[in-house]
């Protein structure tokens, strides 16, 4: 991979004004995000898109989607624009310069996809573009939950993929707004170690949590077929 740019099967990503690079969250987000439940031509939300890679990915995996992306730091915004326009869904997708909280569009959303920021503001960096991708200084759990129920369609879903000791935090503050976690799947590194991120999908509708599980690796450097599986559309290689 270099530095300046990571290249998919279907869309190359730019991250040289980017302080957050391509990584596996986002991969994991934009492929493990339900999607069967959406009817034609949805309209999706990806906040915080950073390089638009999540938007990206959803434009992949849903043809007739139309995607806006909201991005707070201003070289993120011109970076996943460009990266839009150079692909094959430019058509599809838009990004706009916003805060979430400051965000007011005339729609409601189908599904609203997120790769929040998640770190406290005890561990920020001095990196300040880093810092603002990474922590919750600029989006706290309660933010992004009141937004994604300011924004959802009464039928849509909102999916999110954060570390498992954040879980209950932010599912304790979309449950007191009426959004209910449906699908959850854990991911572990490998069979040895704890699970690391889960992927929560939630919605209006309260219903019994399908859970299921994803293990990146099954040795070192290996891995997995069922990892292997999911991003085979995605990845030039794995």
């Amino acid at each position: 991979m270099s530095n300046q740019y990571f290249e998919f099967k279907q869309f190359i990503i730019y991250q040289d004004k980017c302080a957050m690079k391509v990584g596996t969250d986002g991969v994991l987000l934009g492929v493990l995000t339900k999607i069967e439940f959406l009817k034609e031509q949805p309209n999706v939300l990806d906040i915080g898109t950073g390089t638009g890679l999540v938007s990206l990915i959803a434009a992949q995996r849903i043809p007739s989607a139309i995607i806006t992306a909201i991005e707070i730091d201003a070289d993120c915004t011109e970076q996943a624009k460009e990266n839009f326009e150079r692909s094959k869904f430019a058509s599809r997708l838009s990004v706009v310069k916003t805060a979430i909280q400051d965000y007011a569009p005339q729609r409601r959303y189908d599904l609203i996809m997120c790769n929040p920021p998640f770190y406290n503001g005890t561990l920020t960096r001095p990196d300040s573009k880093r810092t603002l991708a990474r922590h919750t200084l600029s989006l706290t759990f309660k933010e992004l939950a009141t937004a994604t129920e300011r924004l959802l369609s009464d039928d849509g879903q909102f999916s999110v993929i954060i570390p498992t000791y954040a879980e209950s935090e932010l599912t304790t503050h979309c449950i007191a707004l009426g959004i209910y976690p449906n699908h959850i799947t854990k991911i572990y590194p490998n069979n040895h170690k704890d699970a690391k991120r889960v992927v929560v999908q939630y919605s209006r509708q309260k219903k019994e949590i399908e859970e299921n599980r994803l293990t990146i690796e099954d040795a070192p450097t290996q891995k997995s077929a069922e990892f292997k599986a999911l991003v085979e559309d995605y990845y030039l290689r794995c």
